[in-house]
């Protein structure tokens, strides 16, 4: 295998694991806060969290941009 070969091979490599651990840490499938209520997103493993929730600054911010 030449240089250029190994370092693509490489490069490949590195881009999946990041795809994997992104894909594995997100929360694709998790309760999230809307509102100050719990809702689905995707298909979570746990129960609704029991303690109420309260949406943090990010969320408020990023709902207010989404409204408009």
């Amino acid at each position: 295998m030449n240089k250029t070969l190994k370092i693509i091979l490489i490069v490949v490599v590195v881009v999946l694991v990041l795809m994997v651990a992104l894909k594995t840490l997100s929360n694709e499938d998790d309760w999230i806060c809307v509102e100050g209520k719990w809702e689905r997103h995707g298909w979570p493993s746990a129960e609704k969290p029991p303690e109420p929730c309260e949406e943090n600054f990010i969320q408020r911010v990023f709902g207010e941009l989404r409204e408009g």
